[in-house]
């Protein structure tokens, strides 16, 4: 698979029905049916740098989990990849489905509007090596950078909306 991943910002109706689904794969296959009528953020590979940075992850990647939960997060910006509600029920390796809740959007907003270029630059370096990331270095982070700053605009148009923001990307 690619390892592609990106927002959806669903309706209260929307997420009744993709919570109704008993599966991962159902459910990833609900939010790619209803990709059209949504409001979607493509993050393509960057959200697993982002997660890595925002969470301070360690750059020395041995003895971590493979998983990469929110362990090493703290609230908010651990919401912003790995660290809303698991809803990948049957635990499907295809797949990571994170949600975050309306009330915890604009918090994450206000967390990550906190962050200046330069700290994000910080937490790169800290947080990626070429043992962590094959594609570590200066134009991984510029493309980072740009998907950082995507990802916050579009959070921050969903703040406020009602609309919960689904993390869906394909392993």
């Amino acid at each position: 698979m690619a390892a592609r991943g990106g927002y959806f910002a669903i309706t209260a109706d929307q997420k009744a029905r993709l919570m109704a689904l008993t599966t991962g794969a159902d459910r990833a296959e609900y939010l790619n049916e209803i990709f059209d009528e949504v409001p979607y953020q493509d993050l393509d590979k960057a959200w697993y740098t982002i997660h890595r940075a925002l969470a301070n992850y360690p750059s020395d990647p041995y003895g971590l989990s493979d998983e990469m939960d929110a362990q090493y997060a703290s609230y908010p910006l651990k919401l912003a990849i790995y660290g809303g509600q698991d809803i990948n029920v049957d635990g499907d390796d295809g797949w990571i489905l994170r949600l975050i809740e309306p009330h915890q959007i604009a918090d994450l907003v206000q967390a990550m509007e906190g962050l200046d270029e330069e700290s994000l630059k910080q937490k790169y370096w800290a947080s990626n090596s070429l043992e962590s990331h094959c594609e570590y270095g200066e134009d991984d982070l510029e493309y980072t950078l740009g998907y950082f700053e995507e990802a916050r605009d579009f959070l921050k148009q969903m703040a406020g909306t009602g609309r919960t923001v689904i993390f869906l990307a394909d392993q």
